[in-house]
């Protein structure tokens, strides 16, 4: 058996451009090392979502996080270097609140994005830049 560059042996797996995390009834969290896909969704209903990127992997210089919360509260940890973008972010009937470690510097222009995109709907949004782990 031969077995090229293309042969299912040697390809290389193909990539997810997108995960889905859901918190119904429930908690989930991310912590830790854990890859972030360009596009995840997040959808809490009821429920409770915990989202550190302080260690994780940003799979491209960009990524969108859509979060659809429905009567439940996400919390989210942004770490130095990483731009943050919240302007699609509509919390109607929800709300959001951001903190910020004092140390907190910065990022470069060229640093990558963590844009947070979607709509809160009687939850909350609880946005911390704090230092790495």
């Amino acid at each position: 058996m031969m077995r090229g560059v293309n042969s299912p042996e040697t390809s290389p797996r193909p990539r997810r451009e997108s995960a889905n995390i859901s918190a119904v009834f429930t908690k989930v969290e991310r912590s830790g090392r854990w890859l972030v896909e360009p596009d995840t969704a997040v959808r809490v209903v009821f429920g409770r979502a915990e989202l550190d990127f302080r260690q994780a992997v940003l799979s491209s210089q960009e990524v969108t996080v859509t979060i659809r919360c429905l009567f439940g509260g996400v919390t989210v940890k942004i770490p130095p270097g990483v731009k943050l973008d919240i302007a699609s972010l509509t919390p109607p009937l929800g709300g959001f609140a951001f903190s910020q470690d004092q140390n907190y510097g910065q990022p470069g222009d060229d640093a990558p994005t963590i844009r947070l995109s979607g709509s809160l709907l009687l939850g909350k949004l609880d946005i911390r830049r704090d230092q790495a782990v």
